[in-house]
């Protein structure tokens, strides 16, 4: 199966890394059009074509937004730090 790629929960915001993020939104926008009606991979092309752009955006998404990026889960009582 195809490498499958995702992007952050902040996508698409951009504030705080607004450099990385256009350059990122310029190259996905180039890079993920539709070769033709039934093109269904395009966007996953565009973000394989563009994984610089997006390491970039993430890593700095990630400094600008630290206490919001990672996923975080509920746990029982039991298992919580203290």
């Amino acid at each position: 199966m195809e490498d499958l790629r995702l992007l952050g929960n902040y996508f698409p915001r951009t504030k705080g890394c607004e450099g990385p993020g256009e350059r990122f939104m310029d190259c996905f926008s180039k890079a993920a059009t539709k070769l033709d009606a039934e093109d269904s991979s395009a966007g996953q092309r565009g973000l394989k074509i563009c994984a610089r752009e997006l390491a970039d955006y993430d890593a700095c998404m990630k400094k600008a937004l630290p206490d919001k990026v990672e996923k975080r889960y509920r746990v029982q009582e039991e298992y919580r730090k203290r």
